[in-house]
């Protein structure tokens, strides 16, 4: 360094980023998914295609689902790896999302509810996907104090 420059040693200061890098900034982003998460599962329940109340079998030609049991089945759960699960608690909720069984069976035609249909929450991701990660930018940034 020339004889002119001012210089410190800054070895704590990147010893603390490091720590922050590795516990801070991953909790916080856990923390922002999280909030992207409980807003993917309100525009599942409020945006189309929306989360159904209930649905007609194709073949029984009858209701089946409880009344709003599944929208109220919804959660947001942090993982231990740092991930976020988003998905709804209730036997029948992925053949509901992928609108009929794995096999290809009961097909669901007819959505009880207006704005219902299958995939639910898959198509929210595609289309918000965007405004879902500025959400967690948005979190880990006013929470880091940046």
């Amino acid at each position: 360094m020339s004889d002119k420059m001012f210089s410190v040693d800054f070895q704590d200061v990147q010893k603390n980023l490091q720590v922050i890098l590795q516990n801070t900034i991953p909790e916080l982003a856990q923390d922002g998914l999280y909030q992207a998460g409980k807003q993917l599962l309100r525009d599942s329940i409020e945006l189309p295609p929306k989360t159904p109340i209930g649905h007609y079998r194709a073949k029984a030609g009858k209701r089946t689902g409880v009344g709003g049991a599944l929208k109220r089945s919804g959660k947001v759960v942090k993982m231990q790896d740092g991930s976020v699960a988003v998905g709804f608690n209730m036997p029948y909720a992925s053949v509901v999302h992928a609108g009929q069984r794995s096999d290809g069976s009961h097909v669901i035609k007819n959505w009880t509810e207006p704005g219902a249909g299958k995939e639910f929450i898959s198509k929210k991701i595609e289309q918000y996907k965007l405004v879902y990660l500025h959400l967690i930018a948005a979190y880990i940034k006013r929470r880091s104090g940046a």
